[in-house]
């Protein structure tokens, strides 16, 4: 818990720790609404001692709505219900930004399915404007569940859109992973992009690794000829890669955002920063 507090800033390495809890059998479990403090938090789930993401790991959540939430808790307990969350926390950083981004970050997956809290988000912010706007001790009258909200039904998220927005706001995976289909084909190989960006691999060491495409930039050599940077990252982290024109020309086809690849690659050292430059690559499916 305490490594992961300190490299919060750092995604890769919060990933490649999490990799390492997961291999520990201790499980890292997204922001929740009742038990997350600022930083990691070590919970009791199902039993066993668990780590839990914290509010201020969350993007686009400030902390001071998190200390806000943190100190409503502290002062009258747990939230019950989605209409007591709605009705205690009154303060003015609660809005469609930091609502949006606790939805998206699990944290209040104990009220709702994510897809329909999100699909409900402007009459959640109703609600709670319309108890911001209640006098305090009118409002206590009621225990934090004045009236019940109806929400309207959606279809559910797919694991693919939660993995994604999951990614998007914590920066890494965390209730699963898109490349979960792929998991046993990646554990035979000897080597991951943890391993790289850890430093236990060094510089023009050859590797074999496995992972999926997170970015493409095409860029334009002085000779006219097309290469790629390219992001690829697999369940222990993320790395930057270079594809050079010979190799890109001949797979450009499958060098897209969001393909699962295998590939030959070169670790590199340059300028003291890990990256790795792709020789060889081949399209993985399910």
């Amino acid at each position: 818990m305490v490594m992961l507090t300190a490299e919060s800033g750092d995604t890769d390495k919060v990933a490649v720790i999490i990799h390492e809890c997961e291999a520990l059998g201790i499980k890292v479990l997204p922001p929740d609404i009742n038990e997350c403090f600022g930083g990691f938090t070590v919970v009791d789930h199902e039993g066993t001692p668990a780590i839990r993401f914290g509010f201020y790991t969350i993007k686009n959540f400030g902390e001071a709505i998190a200390d806000a939430i943190i100190e409503e808790r502290k002062r009258a307990g747990k939230f019950a219900s989605l209409e007591g969350l709605l009705n205690r926390v009154r303060h003015k950083n609660f809005n469609k930004k930091s609502l949006e981004a606790l939805i998206m970050a699990g944290a209040l997956d104990s009220f709702g399915e994510r897809g329909q809290l999100l699909h409900n988000l402007e009459a959640l912010l109703e609600y709670n404007k319309g108890q911001k706007s209640m006098n305090a001790d009118q409002g206590s009258l009621f225990g934090g569940d004045a009236s019940h909200i109806t929400l309207r039904p959606c279809d559910p998220m797919s694991d693919e859109e939660r993995l994604t927005m999951e990614k998007e706001i914590l920066g890494v995976y965390v209730s699963g992973h898109t490349l979960e289909p792929f998991k046993d084909r990646f554990e035979k190989s000897r080597h991951n992009i943890g391993m790289i960006t850890s430093g236990e691999l060094k510089g023009e060491q050859k590797v074999i690794i496995g992972g999926i495409i997170e970015s493409v930039k095409e860029i334009m050599t002085k000779k006219g000829q097309k290469m790629a940077f390219v992001r690829i990252s697999d369940l222990t982290g993320s790395i930057g890669g270079v594809v050079f024109s010979k190799t890109y020309a001949s797979n450009r086809e499958i060098i897209i955002e969001d393909q699962v690849i295998a590939m030959q690659a070169t670790v590199s050292d340059r300028d003291g920063e890990k990256t790795i430059i792709i020789n060889g690559l081949k399209k993985l499916e399910k």
